[in-house]
């Protein structure tokens, strides 16, 4: 081989080491790269680190127990306060509880306060990662900037109520006007709600949550109250919440709950699977035919149970009626029957030891459409829904069989106080739907249930404003006051 044959060969073959090393390289690399992804962003989308508390991508803090839960007095916003411009909800001489700061927390020392934020009309809170995201209060030409003050009174406030609470809000029964009550629970003594980050559904057509907001950033790192749509799963949402949490839910008689489901999921909000119907009555006789998608995206598909946490695959074992039923008494601690509306909200007040300001109420979501015992429904459709809601059908006979118990061991005192609820109701209704312009406040007078308790004019609106446009603004105000905590 000549001399410039082998200079030929050998530059050939630095040329191919070259190349071999460089793609060694450049895949080492790559794998660093995604490496390191993996450790910083990996987790971001997961359905349990935007909550769990021994996994926070937002706080810097450790997980640490501590002896009471820190609520933070400062980063009050414009919507908090009164027309005169002194705050209704944690000022200085607001009647709003405080619960002192910690004790005996491991780590030794209180998070640090900060002064109240400038009234800029807008919050900043902290979503994923490093990454700012804003959180605008609605403005000033919306219906929601208007002043929401919800007063506390000291004088009324049981010295032991409830605080921590998980509702399971089951679909159309009742369960937006529950919402609307701890919301507005919530906001008045600063507790932390578990929203959804974006929207307000925290799940719905599967069982695994969506992303949340940051959970409180001092210990114990939990939430207060869960009173969003979601799928319940135990597993999932008790890591987020006190152990002394309460669990509570709604059942809406099967027949009427599917009907009103049916109104408004091909009325209002349309469904695909439901747009080959006709009529109500023609569904529910070939509901097996028209139930063409899974358990988790129909509305009336047993969807009470779906809800409450069954696995769609037992749907089919009635086998599994009875474990089912067994398993909501063991997890919740008390199940509300939504066609009896009024008592289930006293029921409430009593067995969470809350105020009757705390439990009043206007209708929300509700769609004009002819009542179901109006249509006649043959006692052979009737039996076929029966048996194709078999597990609705269980849970709601068996949870009514419970309430009555319940409502029968309260005794007549209880008969005698749901009178005064319905006519404070009825005052209340009244007073915020303007028949009486001329009064600023209505005062409720004392009974022997409750101390007086005053409602001003501006605190109606919280009563009456949509559901979407609620949960946005109650989401606004607890990440301005975590972040300014």
């Amino acid at each position: 081989m000549s001399a410039g044959a082998k200079k030929c060969s050998l530059r050939m073959q630095l040329v191919k080491m070259t190349s071999r090393k460089l793609f060694t390289a450049t895949i080492f690399l790559s794998l660093l790269v995604y490496i390191i992804y993996i450790m910083n962003f990996g987790g971001v989308e997961s359905n349990t680190k935007y909550f769990a508390p021994e996994a926070d991508p937002y706080s810097r803090h450790t997980l640490q127990p501590c002896s009471t839960i820190h609520r933070s007095d400062q980063g009050e916003t414009e919507l908090n306060k009164n027309e005169n411009g002194t705050s209704v909800l944690g000022s200085e001489n607001s009647s709003v509880p405080r619960s002192s700061k910690p004790s005996s927390c491991s780590s030794g020392v209180d998070p640090p306060s900060r002064p109240d934020p400038p009234n800029t009309g807008q919050l900043m809170a902290k979503a994923d990662g490093d990454r700012q995201t804003e959180v605008r209060i609605p403005s000033k030409t919306d219906a929601l900037s208007e002043r929401y003050p919800w007063r506390i009174n000291d004088s009324s406030r049981h010295p032991e109520e409830v605080r921590h609470v998980v509702f399971v809000k089951v679909h159309k029964a009742a369960s937006t006007t529950l919402f609307s009550v701890f919301v507005k629970f919530a906001i008045a003594r600063r507790l932390n709600i578990m929203f959804p980050k974006q929207g307000h559904v925290l799940s719905q057509n599967e069982p695994s949550l969506r992303p949340v907001i940051p959970h409180p950033p001092s210990p114990p790192f939990l939430f207060d109250i869960l009173c969003n749509h979601f799928v319940f799963r135990h597993d999932q949402i008790e890591r987020a919440f006190p152990p002394d949490t309460k669990y509570v839910a709604i059942l809406r008689d099967p027949l009427r709950r599917v009907q009103s489901a049916f109104y408004y999921y091909t009325s209002v909000f349309h469904l695909r699977y439901l747009k080959p119907v006709r009529s109500f009555k023609q569904f529910i006789q070939n509901q097996s035919m028209f139930e063409t998608v899974s358990p988790y995206i129909s509305q009336t598909n047993n969807r009470m149970s779906i809800d409450l946490g069954l696995e769609s695959y037992y749907l089919k074992d009635s086998g599994y009626i009875t474990t089912f039923v067994k398993r909501l008494e063991n997890k919740f601690d008390l199940i509300l029957i939504a066609d009896r509306f009024d008592e289930s909200m006293l029921l409430l007040k009593r067995r969470l030891r809350w105020t009757m300001k705390d439990i009043v109420y206007m209708n929300l979501n509700t769609h004009s459409k002819k009542d179901l015992s109006k249509e006649k429904i043959s006692p052979e459709t009737k039996d076929k829904f029966q048996r194709f809601q078999r597990f609705d059908v269980a849970i709601y006979e068996h949870f009514l069989k419970k309430f009555d118990q319940y409502v029968a061991e309260e005794g007549q005192d209880f008969n005698e106080e749901l009178n005064h609820y319905i006519t404070t109701l009825k005052q209340i209704n009244d007073f915020c739907k303007g028949r009486n312009v001329s009064a600023s406040e209505l005062v409720i007078k004392p009974s022997r249930w409750d101390k007086q308790f005053t409602l001003q004019r501006s605190e109606c609106k919280i009563l009456i404003v949509e559901e979407m446009k609620l949960c946005a603004w109650a989401k606004a105000v607890q990440l301005g006051r975590q972040r300014h905590s």
